[in-house]
């Protein structure tokens, strides 16, 4: 916008536009499209910004040992592109873990709400 002689911008998308939270999930599309083809890290997926790697069981010890090499590699390819993360949020590897609000159990082969939830009912 231009005013007064001078021009003035938004540095960050404003919650009125419109076309904000596509341009946002645009972002994070060129996030998992950076995991998946230059980290190699295939499983990855996400939701608007919250981003989820899950990898089949290894069958020797540890057997977490892929999930935690796609894991550092999500970080430091986040650290290195400057893209801030929750540390109360990053999880894993686990066999179950709380994603988007939903227990995903892959011993049980179930998702379910958190327990908190289902009290709240």
């Amino acid at each position: 916008m231009y005013w007064d002689r001078k021009y003035y911008h938004d540095k960050v998308l404003p919650f009125d536009l419109r076309s904000a939270p596509y341009l946002f999930n645009q972002l994070s599309d060129a996030i998992e499209w950076i995991l998946k083809n230059e980290c190699m890290i295939s499983p990855a997926r996400h939701i608007l910004d919250d981003f989820l790697i899950m990898e089949p069981p290894a069958w020797v010890p540890p057997q977490d040992h892929t999930c935690q090499q796609s894991l550092t590699a999500m970080m430091l390819t986040f650290k290195s592109l400057n893209i801030p993360v929750a540390p109360g949020k990053t999880q894993g590897p686990a066999t179950v873990l709380e994603f988007m609000g939903i227990i995903l159990d892959t011993v049980r082969m179930e998702a379910r709400p958190p327990g908190d939830k289902i009290e709240r009912l």
